[in-house]
């Protein structure tokens, strides 16, 4: 059986997925006209950091060490910002990253 290793993750799939997990919001209302409550910047649709754990949730056919791995990998490129040291990583799509993927996702070759 062969091991999986970060290079079976392709660069554009791993920044498509910190691009949707970072556009994830919570449910709680904007308030309406008249209504006072603090929002929260993710309520008013700003995009969030994402952690190193909630990728590996979307990655289980990947040890976590191959994902943390591979999102190194993607900071060393410019392609991602965060920690890869281990801890909750707040990983984000650098302005590199974000324009990589607009090409990957309009079929240019990366």
């Amino acid at each position: 059986m062969v091991k999986p290793q970060a290079k079976d993750i392709g660069d554009a799939d791993m920044l498509d997925l910190v691009d949707q997990r970072s556009r994830i919001t919570t449910d709680y209302h904007l308030p309406r006209r008249g209504e006072t409550r603090w929002v929260s910047r993710w309520e008013a649709g700003e995009t969030r950091w994402v952690s190193s754990w909630e990728i590996e949730d979307c990655m289980p056919s990947f040890p976590p060490k191959v994902v943390l791995a591979k999102l190194r990998a993607l900071i060393r490129k410019g392609l991602l910002d965060g920690c890869g040291c281990g801890c909750r990583g707040d990983f984000r799509l650098t302005d590199k990253g974000a324009a990589m993927l607009i090409r990957t996702r309009n079929g240019a070759p990366t």
